[in-house]
């Protein structure tokens, strides 16, 4: 038995020695196309590896038609898109007794969701902001609240398709800081959805509160 193991095994990495002693490598030069999961999955079917853009090269390495095929695909692919206006909202909600502006009913849906989560009753909003930027871009708002200052920033914002007619939105390098605390997160959401990114304190009143930061963001223009 361990000799026919060792018969197979050795016919496998005999065939497997063929096969890449067939294989072809290429450099293709692109400018715009990025080497994202969905692409790698794609050529991954073809039997071709793909490497990370250098220099404005990528090299693809495989059979020769299936690399044949993953150039010209690349070249296809390789068009500068048109860049879309992005309006990013925000909105920051605080649980505490304390005046302060009830929450607006355009966060009715989230305020119930945090409640049945976090039983919080004395739901509040301190303030809200905007941001516009452009896909591929990043962006910063920022301003005063309650005792100190808040700033939010994104490092790219990328519209990755539609799903039923909305746009798909994907928020790199989230980060959010507020009273010496801070949120740090990538966010993926559907274009009109409202999202609790993450939950902070800050010092309101006589004692820290909660302090939650929603999130919405939408293509304005095409």
């Amino acid at each position: 038995m361990n000799q026919w193991i060792a018969k197979v095994c050795f016919v496998t990495m005999l065939a497997t020695a063929c096969a890449s002693a067939q294989d072809v490598e290429k450099l293709v030069e692109v400018k715009h196309v990025q080497p994202n999961g969905a692409l790698r999955n794609l050529f991954d079917v073809l039997g071709v590896r793909m490497s990370d853009p250098v220099a404005g090269y990528i090299a693809l390495k495989g059979p020769k038609d299936s690399v044949a095929a993953a150039e010209e695909a690349l070249h296809h692919m390789d068009v500068e898109k048109p860049t879309q206006d992005v309006e990013i909202t925000g909105w920051l909600v605080i649980e505490s007794a304390h005046e302060s502006d009830p929450v607006p009913e355009e966060l009715a849906p989230v305020a119930r969701q945090l409640r049945a989560v976090f039983g919080y009753s004395n739901l509040r909003l301190l303030t809200s902001f905007a941001l516009r930027t452009k896909s591929g871009g990043s962006g910063t708002a920022g301003g005063i609240v309650g005792p100190g200052f808040y700033n939010f920033s994104t490092s790219r914002v990328d519209v990755s398709g539609e799903v039923a007619g909305a746009h798909k939105l994907h928020l790199m390098a989230v980060h959010f800081d507020c009273s010496k605390s801070n949120l740090m997160t990538d966010v993926d959401l559907t274009e009109g959805q409202k999202v609790v990114i993450g939950k902070t304190s800050m010092s309101y009143g006589s004692a820290p509160a909660p302090l939650i930061l929603v999130l919405s963001a939408r293509v304005v223009s095409e």
